[in-house]
């Protein structure tokens, strides 16, 4: 749906390219004007397309967070005293992990603060700096959403060998130190070999980390409060219009190139924010099952006393097994104590299956 979105947006400058070529190519007003009424015209379709959407038709409790249950499994098994050692270990790594949201959250809005300074004023960079045609700059401005979407296709891979975190870190380091790069030497402008490679490879790394940034958020926020999430893209929106002001500013007085590197230095403190995740963030999304979960033997020891059966609790992982083998895995490491115990619930659980949520909505 990312790659998807992006591709759209390669549409509008082609259509204004398109407009330009037929009533010229010229940086006029009354050339602009048929533009923007082309692009009006285009913004009507999207429109129309909402009015097919249906709240009905979302996914249920299947695409909850990662731990939103499992905090109700711990509740269960810890009312009993029975807590294991896996089970304090993943209460303390969720006090941790409840603050992944907010370091994700400030960092998008340092960043979005800081792009909004400059992006509005890329098409007057291109005017004024690089000299480019009104053609040549959407040609640019239609091939950056591509060159994004093929870059957030690679990050996935990249992702599985290095960790999601990891990956995002990476790629917000490359973007930032590029447009740290095109302030500091001013002398690249007018070389179109070098500036416009620099500006379409900086935007398309620093953009491709975001479906990796959504899927850890929905992994870390309970279905319930997504909608209060999803909400700070619009505080973004107007941040952007804030900081666009502030960025006019600083380019009519002192020129891009301060204007860029003001910006680069907002990115860097937005991208410092992002480093506890490389911590708190498990490298494969298999590991959050030791963290997001709950001992089955501590459940089943817990159903034992309390009369809740092993299916009455929900625990989240990505692998796809069964309330057998769980209980197989978790008889090597429970207490002799507790082996007989569960090894009736095996008898009594023939076929019982633990319930795990899709992931194959998140944009990985």
């Amino acid at each position: 749906m990312f790659s998807a979105g992006l591709a759209g947006m390669s549409i509008g400058p082609c259509a204004a390219a398109a407009t330009f070529a037929i009533t010229g190519n010229t940086w006029h007003v009354a050339t602009l004007q048929h533009v923007i009424l082309v692009g009006m015209v285009l913004a009507v379709v999207p429109v129309l397309a909402l009015l097919c959407f249906d709240d009905d038709l979302s996914l249920g409790a299947e695409s909850d967070a990662v731990r939103h249950h499992s905090t109700t499994a711990d509740q269960q098994a810890g009312g009993t005293g029975k807590a294991t050692d896996v089970q304090q270990h993943a209460s303390r790594r969720t006090v941790s992990e409840q603050y992944i949201p907010y370091l994700l959250a400030t960092s998008d809005v340092l960043f979005g603060l800081a792009s909004g300074m400059t992006i509005k004023f890329f098409p007057i960079f291109f005017l004024k700096q690089v000299a480019l045609p009104p053609i040549g700059t959407n040609f640019v401005l239609a091939g950056t959403p591509l060159c994004v979407a093929i870059m957030s296709s690679l990050a996935a891979p990249i992702s599985h060998l290095f960790g999601r975190a990891q990956t995002i870190l990476l790629f917000k380091a490359i973007g930032v130190n590029l447009m740290g790069f095109m302030g500091l030497y001013p002398e690249i402008w007018t070389k179109l070999g070098v500036i416009i490679p620099v500006y379409v490879v900086r935007t398309a790394i620093i953009n491709s980390a975001y479906p990796l940034q959504k899927s850890i958020l929905m992994d870390y926020v309970p279905k319930e409060s997504r909608a209060r999430w999803n909400s700070l893209d619009g505080v973004l929106i107007f941040g952007w219009s804030g900081s666009a002001l502030l960025g006019g500013i600083l380019v009519d007085k002192y020129g891009f190139d301060v204007t860029f590197c003001i910006t680069a230095l907002m990115q860097g403190i937005g991208a410092c924010f992002l480093i506890p995740l490389v911590f708190l963030v498990p490298r494969t999304e298999a590991d959050h099952r030791p963290s997001a979960s709950v001992s089955t033997g501590a459940v089943a020891a817990a159903g034992a006393n309390t009369g809740l059966a092993a299916t009455d609790v929900q625990v989240l992982g990505d692998g796809q097994m069964s309330a057998l083998d769980e209980l197989d895995e978790e008889a090597d490491t429970v207490s002799d104590l507790e082996q007989p115990l569960l090894i009736n619930r095996r008898k009594s659980l023939p076929s019982a299956t633990l319930n795990y949520p899709s992931r194959g909505s998140l944009d990985l």
